[in-house]
C-alpha cells in the first residue's frame, strides 16, 4: 500500500508505554500511527493528518477522552473512535452519552483484540 492510501489510526494516551504497545501493534499490521498525548493535540493532529480511526485513553490531562470524543462525533460523525480505559465504570457513563464510541476496551489492552477491531474495519489490511 502505497503512503498516500496507507490507514492512518490516531492513538491518544498520556502513558507513554500504551502508546508505544498500540503504535508497534499499527507497524505490524502496515498501519501508519499518528501518537497524541492529550486530548488537545488529537484534535489538532486530526485536522493535520486526517485519520482513518481513532483510539483513546479517557484520563488524560487538558481534555479527556470523553469529550474528545463528542468533538470528534460532532464535527465527523463517521470516524470510528475506540475508547479504552482501565476504570471499566467509565463503560456505564459513555453509554449515557449521545456521542458513542464505536468500540470499547478495557486496560490492560489486548493486542489480539485491537488487531481484530483493525481488520474488521479495514479489510484491505488483512494479507
Amino acid at each position: 500500500m502505497s503512503q498516500e492510501n496507507k490507514i492512518k489510526a490516531l492513538i491518544v494516551d498520556d502513558q507513554p508505554a500504551i502508546v508505544n504497545l498500540l503504535k508497534q501493534v499499527m507497524e505490524s499490521i502496515g498501519v501508519e500511527p499518528i501518537l497524541a498525548s492529550d486530548g488537545e493535540m488529537a484534535l489538532e493532529k486530526i485536522l493535520a493528518h486526517k485519520p482513518d480511526i481513532v483510539f483513546t485513553d479517557i484520563l488524560m490531562p487538558k481534555m479527556n477522552g470523553i469529550v474528545l470524543l463528542r468533538k470528534i462525533k460532532a464535527f465527523n460523525p463517521y470516524l470510528p473512535v475506540i475508547v479504552f480505559t482501565g476504570y471499566t465504570h467509565y463503560r456505564e457513563l459513555i453509554q449515557n452519552e449521545n456521542a458513542k464510541p464505536d468500540n470499547f476496551l478495557a486496560k490492560p489492552l489486548n493486542v489480539k483484540q485491537i488487531i481484530e477491531i483493525m481488520l474488521n474495519s479495514f479489510p484491505s489490511l488483512r494479507r
